[in-house]
């Protein structure tokens, strides 16, 4: 736990700077701007990165695309990657003659 508080001190102690960085570049814009950047950094220190992930962690999304088929390029690069003609073994019989 006390790594996990040392984490999260030393992310939002960045974070901060980085606002505070941005604040100064940003001096000459409304004040409303700067307010939402010191807000933002504000809730970054309630709110840890790592209790986000957990949460994020919990939940399980399927992305769209699996449910879908499959494409048809990857069945024609399965198609196209499979030999033309199969390995005969040596004790395998051998073909009979056709006799016209």
């Amino acid at each position: 736990m006390i790594s996990a508080i040392g984490n999260h001190l030393w992310q939002s102690t960045v974070f901060a700077a980085a606002v505070a960085v941005l604040t100064i570049a940003l001096r000459h814009q409304q004040a409303r701007v700067r307010y939402a950047l010191w807000l933002a950094a504000s809730l970054k220190f309630l709110v840890p990165f790592s209790l986000l992930i957990a949460v994020g962690g919990e939940w399980h999304w399927a992305p769209a695309a699996r449910r879908l088929a499959p494409p048809v390029v990857a069945s024609t690069m399965i198609d196209v990657s499979t030999p033309f003609v199969q390995e005969v073994r040596g004790d395998a019989a051998a073909p009979s003659p056709l006799i016209a």
